[in-house]
């Protein structure tokens, strides 16, 4: 019932085995890992002794998708107690700039969930940012990327074979701007931009179309866009990589067993 540990252990103060690492690890870790690569600098004739080992965080509990991916609710850092747990994430896509910065945040929020509460929880937290994404303009579901080599992939105003996604994507927008006779400027290699993807049946076969701050109105392309897919790539499909480390999903699955119910 205990995982064979004894009931002192079991109840002890989180705090307290905090402190006994903290002190552990100093006082007994650090020096004989010292020793042990000072006794390696002399064995292989070095000068001196450039190997020093220092403990990061330590944490209450802590997720691992794979190598140097995870998030940790880590009290304690370097030394530093915290007066309450806090986040700490590395490789996950809630660093990713490319994506809009509401889904990193909410990212994180799923992160803090996953770690201190429970499956549901999860579940409840995304259907309402479901409601809240759908709700929202274009300019803010999209995606910040840049864009290079227009020159090199579209000849005479088209794709030639090859072309990487987001310089159709670019070139698209370029060209409606031409068929409404609008006087913005048309995107070029190095601009800061923003990505939307489109449903099936968008003007001119289009995927998706980039815009420098905000999709103009004369496109008429708003309601092509594909919210759905948006949100499955930016928010559903990357956190479904960190929770299925725990075996959950981001949203409740569908059983067979509720067709009988």
């Amino acid at each position: 019932e205990n995982g064979g540990l004894p009931p002192k252990q079991v109840t002890q103060d989180i705090d307290t085995i905090l402190h006994w690492m903290d002190e552990m690890v100093k006082g007994e870790l650090e020096p004989l890992l010292l020793k042990l690569a000072e006794e390696l600098a002399f064995a292989l004739n070095c000068p001196t002794n450039k190997l020093i080992f220092k403990r990061e965080a330590l944490a209450t509990v802590g997720i691992w998708v794979a190598k140097k991916r995870y998030a940790l609710m880590v009290s304690n850092n370097e030394g530093v107690q915290y007066p309450k747990p806090k986040l700490k994430f590395t490789g996950l896509e809630a660093k990713k700039s490319d994506y809009p910065e509401f889904c990193r945040e909410w990212l994180k929020q799923a992160y803090q969930l996953a770690l201190n509460e429970n499956e549901a929880s999860v579940h409840n937290m995304v259907k309402k940012a479901k409601a809240e994404f759908m709700a929202k303009p274009v300019h803010l579901i999209a995606a910040p990327k840049s864009v290079n080599n227009i020159e090199k992939y579209i000849e005479n105003g088209h794709a030639i074979k090859g072309t990487p996604a987001q310089v159709k994507a670019a070139n698209n927008y370029n060209t409606m701007l031409t068929k409404v006779g609008s006087m913005e400027k048309p995107i070029v290699s190095g601009d800061k931009i923003l990505i939307a993807p489109l449903r099936p049946g968008a003007p001119m076969g289009m995927e998706s179309i980039w815009f420098p701050e905000y999709l103009p109105e004369e496109f008429d392309l708003e309601r092509w866009v594909d919210y759905k897919e948006s949100f499955r790539k930016y928010f559903i499909e990357p956190l479904n990589n960190f929770v299925k480390a725990v075996g959950w999903s981001p949203e409740p699955r569908a059983s067979v067993m509720q067709f009988f119910s």
